[in-house]
């Protein structure tokens, strides 16, 4: 990477700056002059599934019906890229699960009784996966901000980016992403 970004909070936990961080990745990778947007540490929003294996038996459901109904209805393809103001726009289609709502009601089968839905054999759970690294941010005698936050460590999240081939270098234009999102006013500082 060219240029990292590490984001902290004194309020927000890892699971709220990793939120924030992907919706700054999100905004930065439509820049013309950014490449390779990453974001390391907090952690990950994830759906869960958690299966009642006594309610699927009494419904004749299979682990293998759940995988394969959410396999059919979690399917997004990339459709290709448009110009933009700010560089490509990625294209997706395909009706990608993105909430527990529309996980809970994926049909898994058609029954006498009638329709099988997911909430009905599994428990399903939006919230953090079990992070694979973690950032954690401290402030010492140098730094400006060492006598406020004096031998403490917060949770952080960097972001990583890199100039695309061909540019000079990360111009101040990919910051520009910052300039409508309030991170004071969200509690977050970098």
């Amino acid at each position: 990477p060219v240029v990292t970004l590490t984001l902290f909070s004194d309020s927000h936990g890892p699971y709220g700056l990793r939120r924030v961080a992907e919706e700054l990745k999100a905004r930065l990778d439509s820049g013309k002059d950014i490449s390779k947007p990453g974001v390391i540490g907090g952690f990950r929003r994830e759906i869960q599934v958690l299966p009642d294996i006594e309610e699927m038996a009494a419904r004749g459901v299979t682990l293998g019906d759940i995988e394969a109904a959410l396999g059919r209805d979690n399917l997004s393809v990339e459709a290709g890229r448009l110009p933009g103001d700010r560089g490509e726009i990625r294209l997706l289609s395909g009706p990608a699960l993105t909430s527990a709502a529309e996980v809970k009601a994926t049909v898994l089968k058609t029954s006498k009784d009638g329709l099988v839905r997911l909430e009905d054999v599994a428990e399903v759970v939006d919230g953090p996966e079990l992070p694979e690294d973690y950032v954690s941010l401290g402030f010492g005698p140098s730094s400006p901000r060492f006598a406020k936050y004096q031998g403490q460590r917060f949770p952080a999240v960097t972001l990583t980016f890199s100039k695309k081939k061909g540019t000079y270098a990360v111009t101040v234009e990919a910051f520009g992403a910052f300039d409508d999102l309030t991170l004071t006013a969200r509690g977050l500082a970098c």
